[in-house]
C-alpha cells in the first residue's frame, strides 16, 4: 500500500513538471493583464470623468448619480480581468485532452512505459485528474491574491470622491463570473466543481474509447457524452413532461443533477478503468 502510494505522488509530480510551464505562461498573462487593468482601468475612468464632467458641466455627485462610482467590481467586468480567466478555462479544456495525446505522440510512445509501471493503471489517470485541478485551483488562488492586491493599487489611483471601496469577498459575490467559478456557499462549491470533475472524467472516457477503438471509438466516445450530458439534465425535463412547473422544488432539482452527474462520473470511471486494463495494451 505505501509503495502504491509512493508511486502515485510521483506519478503527480511527474505531471506536475510537465506541466507547470503551461501553468506559469497562464499565470504570467493574468498578473500582466490584471495589473495593466489595475492601472489604466483608474486612470481612463477619471480622465473620462474630468471631461464628461466638464462638456455636460456636472458635478461630482451629479456625474457619479449618472454614470456610476469607479470599484474594484467594476473592473472585474473588463478583459482585463475576465480574459484571463476565459484563457484559463479553454487553456484547462485543452489541456485536458493534450495530456492523454502527448503520450502517444512521437515514435517512442510513452503510453507504454507508463503502463509497465509496476503500479495500478488508475494510477495514471488519477494522476492526471488531479494535475488538471491542482493547476485549476492554483490559477484560481492567484487571482484572489491579485485581487487583493489589486484593491490597493485602484484606491491609491482614483480619487476619493469616485471611489467605492469594496472587499475582495464582495467583489467574489457581485461580480459577473466569480459566484460562478468561486461560489460563496460550501454546497454549491462541491455541486459545481464536482460537476466539472465529472465533465472532465466524460472528456477523459471520450479520449480513452478513441484510443481504444480509434475510428470506431471517436462516434461511441460522441454518443457516450450526449447520452452524460442528457442523463444530467432529465431531471429538468420532468416539469415539462407533467406539465407542472413546481412538481420539484429548485433546491431539490439541483441536488437530484448533481446526484445524476455523480453516477455519470462513476459509470466514467469504470468505463476508463476497463479501457486501460483491458484495451489499451503494451
Amino acid at each position: 500500500m505505501k509503495k502504491q502510494l509512493q508511486y502515485f505522488i510521483r506519478l503527480v509530480n511527474f505531471e506536475f513538471e510537465r506541466m507547470y510551464k503551461f501553468l506559469l505562461g497562464i499565470m504570467i498573462i493574468l498578473i500582466l493583464s490584471n495589473f495593466a487593468g489595475y492601472i489604466i482601468g483608474p486612470l481612463n475612468y477619471v480622465s473620462k470623468a474630468n471631461e464628461t464632467m466638464k462638456l455636460e458641466s456636472l458635478s461630482t455627485t451629479q456625474y457619479i448619480e449618472t454614470y456610476g462610482s469607479f470599484s474594484l467590481e467594476t473592473l472585474t467586468r473588463s478583459l482585463w480581468i475576465l480574459g484571463p480567466i476565459a484563457l484559463g478555462i479553454i487553456g484547462f479544456l485543452f489541456y485536458s485532452i493534450f495530456i492523454w495525446y502527448r503520450e502517444w505522440l512521437g515514435k517512442n510512445t510513452f503510453i507504454y512505459r507508463l503502463l509497465m509501471l509496476p503500479t495500478s493503471r488508475m494510477h495514471i489517470y488519477f494522476a492526471k485528474l488531479l494535475i488538471i485541478f491542482v493547476g485549476i485551483f492554483s490559477l484560481l488562488s492567484l487571482q484572489i491574491i491579485s485581487l487583493w492586491i489589486g484593491s490597493f493599487i485602484i484606491s491609491s489611483l482614483t480619487p476619493p470622491e469616485f471611489f467605492s471601496a469594496m472587499t475582495v469577498s464582495e467583489v467574489v459575490r457581485t461580480g459577473i463570473i466569480f459566484p460562478m467559478i468561486l461560489p460563496n456557499t460550501l454546497e454549491v462549491f462541491l455541486g459545481i466543481y464536482s460537476l466539472g470533475l465529472v465533465a472532465i472524467s466524460v472528456l477523459f472516457t471520450i479520449i480513452l474509447l478513441e484510443r481504444s477503438y480509434r475510428i470506431k471509438g471517436f462516434p461511441l466516445g460522441i454518443f457516450y457524452a450526449l447520452a452524460s450530458i442528457g442523463f444530467i439534465i432529465s431531471p429538468n425535463l420532468v416539469s415539462l413532461i407533467a406539465k407542472n412547473n413546481y412538481i420539484l422544488f429548485n433546491s431539490e432539482l439541483i441536488i437530484i443533477v448533481v446526484i445524476f452527474a455523480l453516477i455519470v462520473g462513476l459509470v466514467s470511471l469504470l468505463i476508463s478503468r476497463y479501457l486501460l486494463k483491458n484495451k489499451i495494451t503494451v
